[in-house]
């Protein structure tokens, strides 16, 4: 798998299911999800189908920000005015929030979240694109929202663009950017996504695998009836050519918990993930070593020497009220961390 260490490592089951080397990623338009209760139900089926990263197009949702659904966390990207329409938003398990890094609300149809991986970075990009009686002027407005959020990722991430792309690539197709297993006739928005495909180097992985269509299809079309069957495959999972191979599975699943006119896609990734490092805190001021006499008169007497200093000089320099505190915090300070802070314990051997 992408990134895997060698060695054994013994690990609690919590960190070994963190580190498990394949994860399944999904994405799904929900249309909706400003009655929260659809949000509970889409933690549902994220737990019900194991799946760890769940993308979501048309949330609905106001603002950007980071809430908890039971035991999954969600990250969300929304217009920042009352206007409730589009949005989109990544919820993952619980388990996997010690490996977020990075989080960019870009825009209602944009946004990226960034995890630890052993390979460096995993950037899942969520994106939601306008529907096709909206002007193209929007469409590569997202396109270049989706352009800008790639610069802040790197050649060697593992770095998977996937939700709503309003475009159909069509069937037939094979080569670096698109399998032979999609669905229908490509439209004019299907030859734009095949574009953006080309110019950064990303293949749609949900065309790679031999399924029956019913597991190919992403979405059913309100006018569908038995006499006129009208489905078509405009949700994808992108990832980066590089790493095609990791990607082992996809295919569609319906959603039994959350209505909605478009299908679950999940896929299978070989990625291992891991916690980020804790930064090093400094060590402790321990005000109880105050108690001996002799520690206490040198802090006293270093503090006492700091704010002489100080006087002497406010009286030849114009110092403003902001730096004259921070100049006091730093003549206190200094002798408590000098004096009052234990030294490291080496760790045995």
């Amino acid at each position: 798998p992408i990134g895997s260490p060698g060695g054994t490592v013994l690990m609690d089951a919590k960190r070994l299911n963190l580190l498990k080397s394949n994860i399944r990623i999904g994405t799904w338009n929900v249309n909706s999800m400003f009655d929260l209760s659809k949000a509970h139900n889409v933690a549902l089926e994220m737990t019900r189908l194991d799946i760890k990263i769940m993308g979501i197009s048309d949330t609905r949702w106001i603002g950007s920000g980071q809430s908890t659904v039971q035991d999954k966390v969600i990250y969300f990207s929304g217009n920042n005015n009352s206007r409730h329409e589009y949005g989109v938003a990544v919820m993952i398990d619980e388990a996997l929030k010690h490996t977020v890094k990075n989080f960019i609300p870009l825009s209602p149809r944009v946004m990226l979240i960034q995890l630890e991986a052993y390979c460096g970075t995993l950037n899942i990009i969520q994106v939601y694109a306008p529907t096709k009686d909206k002007p193209d002027e929007e469409v590569e407005e997202m396109y270049k929202d989706i352009q800008n959020i790639l610069k802040v990722t790197k050649n060697q991430d593992v770095t998977i663009v996937m939700g709503d792309l309003n475009a159909k690539i069509g069937a037939g197709q094979n080569d670096e950017w698109v399998g032979k297993y999609g669905l229908g006739e490509r439209n004019e928005r299907g030859d734009r996504l095949y574009e953006f495909c080309q110019e950064n180097s990303m293949v749609i992985t949900n065309t790679l695998f031999q399924h029956h269509k019913r597991r190919l299809y992403t979405w059913t079309s309100p006018k569908h009836k038995p006499s006129c069957i009208i489905r078509n495959q405009i949700d994808f999972i992108l990832i980066k050519q590089r790493y095609r191979n990791a990607v082992t599975n996809v295919k569609t699943y319906p959603g039994a918990g959350v209505p909605s006119d478009h299908r679950l896609l999940v896929a299978k990734v070989k990625v291992r993930l891991k916690r980020l490092k804790k930064s090093v805190q400094p060590p402790r001021i321990e005000p109880k070593l105050l108690r001996n006499i002799e520690i206490k008169g040198d802090v006293f007497q270093a503090i006492n020497e700091n704010l002489k200093k100080l006087k002497d000089t406010s009286h030849t320099h114009e110092i403003n009220p902001n730096q004259i505190w921070k100049n006091i915090k730093t003549a206190i300070l200094e002798p408590c961390k000098k004096y009052l802070q234990k030294p490291k314990q080496q760790k045995r051997k």
